[in-house]
């Protein structure tokens, strides 16, 4: 089932999926590194509501692993160019976080792995650091991959709830997602 908004309350709780432009990405089937000969592809969307606390909020995406159904965690590799990614070039518009081939089947989450060290926000000019909460987050979201079809996943990456100032003035990414699309196979 589909959970309207995802937000990370304990470790691996939760996904921030972050848009890299047209980046292509490679999944593994068991111990075969090669495209699996039933499969389908997997178009990963992101698109981003509003915020006006701040000029950019660089994100550093690390990796990508998704996970089937009845089986072990996939690790898919991406063509990390452009990163850090600003999320709020996201603002009202969809773009492609990633799109590749991966063994049919279904599959129960995506989960993206955060670089705290590489990400930042930028506020009056200045880049200022930002404490992410949670660095390994997962989007549960039930999907299927059938071979030959291309799946789409749309998240909204709400920029304004997630972003936070802490006592000190410095700044707290705590990711709020929600699935607002799965187009393809369900």
């Amino acid at each position: 089932m589909l959970d309207k908004f995802i937000r990370p309350r304990t470790f691996g709780a939760a996904v921030c999926v972050l848009a890299l432009g047209a980046a292509p990405f490679v999944a593994g089937c068991d111990d075969n590194p090669s495209t699996p000969s039933d499969a389908g592809t997997l178009r990963i969307m992101l698109t981003d509501a509003p915020t006006q606390a701040v000029d950019r909020v660089n994100v550093f995406v690390a990796g990508v692993t998704v996970k089937r159904v009845d089986r072990d965690a996939e690790q898919v590799t991406l063509n990390l160019t452009p990163n850090p990614v600003d999320l709020l070039t996201l603002r009202n518009r969809v773009v492609t976080l990633a799109a590749g081939d991966v063994a049919a089947g279904q599959y129960e989450w995506v989960e993206i792995r955060l670089d705290e060290s590489r990400s930042s926000v930028v506020q009056g000019g200045a880049s200022r650091a930002v404490d992410i909460t949670n660095e390994t987050i997962r989007v549960n979201r039930t999907f299927s991959i059938l071979e030959n079809v291309q799946t789409v996943l749309t998240l909204d990456f709400d920029a304004s709830a997630s972003l936070s100032q802490n006592a000190s003035g410095g700044w707290v990414l705590a990711p709020l997602i929600s699935v607002t699309g799965n187009t393809g196979a369900n």
